[in-house]
């Protein structure tokens, strides 16, 4: 503080500095009656070229806390507009601004204290008709509060300064709440030039728009992006066309991707497993598949009758196309002895099961065929004995009917 400050009493407050603050929110400019080093004026246009300190040693209860009071108070007779300045402590709010009518009271609870530390908050902004709080930063820029979209409070970043940046030690950073639409959108990028669209999304607790950037990016050692729902615990969309909200699957599930156009569903990247599927009860979240083999994608499950990969076409079409070589857990081997036979144990094989067998030797005359034993295995016989013994191979495939 300036050691030439002029410190006043609560007299000479109530004399000069109401009135300055009455006339700058009248919009009122009259001609400058006090200067440095003289009595403020009340009504009139007060100038001075060092600190001015007001100087409070006494206490007052007044209607915006109810306890130490406000340091210094401008309120117009009919009560429209208010204007509260704290003393810095921690009992008292800092500021307390208000517009319309009816006049509302400010909290008292610790909950709303969280600006200061105190019972209080630092700052409170309502208004009855548009936005409560204003916050800008960055460059200064002209900014018209009317082209903002009413709320309690909007932030506005210019250059690359942050519109409103929040962080917590151990409670959520920021929590969106509604109760029949968006907790919280987050829009970037060519997204944020129509804003009406923003007002038709579906209810969800956390929407993110982008145009040709990402409409939610999640990074973390552990895990990124949360969703959880009752409904679709996380959804994502992608292309040039709108999302249709009536193609949402009518069945809860964890993950949702929509492409269009030549966008993907879903894309999975990973050293290991791209993208791990399981039905059932299935490892927990801190487990990895047992058998650790890098692969794009990875389905299974522990349910009797279950399919860990199903692969479909609704018209009759290929279901499943591989690019390359397939390696199959059904693939096995064995020996014809002399007399052309050999038992292969299993009991996984069905009646409808089909066993194809390569034979690695010659065997002279006659032609290998299988018989299947459901429960137990299959036998491979020749119709004619080999005299020796003949490698073969074999492939066990189980038939399935469509659903």
């Amino acid at each position: 503080m300036d050691a030439q400050a002029k410190t006043l009493g609560r007299r000479g407050v109530l004399a000069g500095g109401l009135g300055a603050l009455v006339a700058a929110a009248l919009g009122r400019v009259s001609t400058a009656k006090a200067a440095s080093g003289e009595p403020l004026v009340l009504g009139e246009d007060n100038s001075a070229d060092q600190t001015t300190s007001l100087s409070f040693t006494g206490t007052k209860p007044g209607p915006i806390n109810g306890g130490t009071g406000d340091a210094l108070e401008v309120a117009f007779a009919d009560g429209s507009v208010r204007v509260a300045l704290g003393a810095g402590s921690l009992n008292g709010t800092a500021v307390f601004g208000q517009t319309g009518s009816p006049r509302q009271t400010a909290w008292t609870t610790a909950a709303a204290g969280w600006f200061t530390g105190g019972e209080n908050p630092g700052a409170i902004g309502i208004s009855d008709s548009h936005i409560g709080v204003i916050g800008l930063s960055g460059p200064v820029a002209p900014i018209d509060p009317t082209e903002l979209d009413p709320a309690g409070a909007h932030f506005v970043g210019a250059g690359e300064a942050a519109g409103l940046c929040t962080r917590s030690d151990a409670m959520p950073g920021a929590i969106g709440m509604s109760s029949s639409n968006v907790g919280l959108v987050g829009a970037t990028g060519g997204a944020t030039e129509d804003d009406d669209a923003l007002y038709s999304l579906m209810a969800s607790g956390v929407h993110g728009i982008g145009a040709r950037e990402p409409g939610v990016c999640g990074r973390s050692e552990t895990i990124g992006v949360l969703g959880e729902s009752h409904a679709i615990g996380m959804w994502g969309a992608a292309g040039p066309d709108e999302v249709d909200v009536t193609q949402v699957p009518a069945f809860a599930t964890g993950v949702w991707g929509q492409g269009t156009g030549q966008s993907v569903g879903v894309l999975g990247n990973a050293p290991l497993i791209g993208v791990w599927g399981a039905a059932g009860k299935g490892p927990g979240p801190t487990q990895l598949p047992a058998i650790q083999q890098p692969s794009g994608l990875w389905g299974q499950t522990d349910i009797a009758g279950g399919v860990g990969v199903l692969a479909r076409h609704e018209n009759g079409g290929t279901a499943l196309a591989v690019d390359g070589r397939a390696a199959l857990a059904g693939v096995g081997g064995g020996t014809l002895n002399r007399r052309g036979d050999a038992f292969i144990g299993d009991p996984q094989i069905r009646g409808d099961s089909h066993v194809i067998v390569t034979l690695r030797g010659d065997p002279g005359k006659g032609a290998p065929w299988v018989e299947i034993m459901p429960g137990k295995g299959f036998a491979v016989h020749m119709t004619e004995a080999t005299n020796k013994s003949v490698p073969f191979s074999y492939l066990v495939l189980d038939a399935r009917e469509a659903a």
